[in-house]
């Protein structure tokens, strides 16, 4: 152990490399050795710091928009080799859709949060239907014809789909 050196933590200017890197949209394992510590120091001391964590969290997720604007300067920078430049491409790609996938991802929400109260259409549908059942009933046991039945209630049931039960 190095004297007056916490092996087990980071110091406050590593944490400030930390973010200022992920900020970037450099990649984890590159920040953990420009900061000079191990995978697993910099995961324990994220883990059980959680303003850091937060903080690092925010900054990555902030770094992967420059991460975004860099796959506009690959279609335009002619120097780089095209099936590398679209490996790259995809690889970014790739990652903004699973780390921002609400910005940058394939899955389209369609979901609809919205109440509607249909209560009031409802009485006012019930308050416009006529009871038949009377009447009906009295037609039936007069042994009345399907045709007389349809003529008393004056309402066109073969139109709308009621199955002949009363022949």
């Amino acid at each position: 152990m190095i004297k007056g050196v916490d092996l087990k933590s980071l110091t406050i200017e590593q944490q400030r490399l930390a973010i200022d890197l992920a900020l970037t949209g450099t990649s984890l394992r590159e920040i953990m050795q420009k900061v000079g510590v191990s995978t697993g120091v910099f995961s324990r001391f994220k883990r059980d710091t959680h303003e850091f964590r937060d903080i690092f969290e925010r900054a990555r997720l902030e770094g992967l928009e420059l991460l975004a604007d860099d796959l506009l300067g690959l279609a335009d920078d002619l120097s780089l080799d095209v099936n590398r430049s679209k490996l790259k491409s995809d690889n970014i790609k790739w990652i903004l859709s699973k780390r921002k996938a609400e910005t940058y991802g394939d899955r389209i929400d369609v979901n609809i949060n919205k109440t509607v109260d249909i209560s009031t259409a409802l009485l006012e549908a019930k308050s416009r239907v006529r009871d038949v059942t009377p009447q009906l009933s009295e037609s039936r046991s007069q042994g009345d014809s399907m045709d007389s039945i349809k003529e008393t209630l004056s309402v066109p049931i073969a139109n709308i789909g009621i199955p002949d039960i009363f022949d």
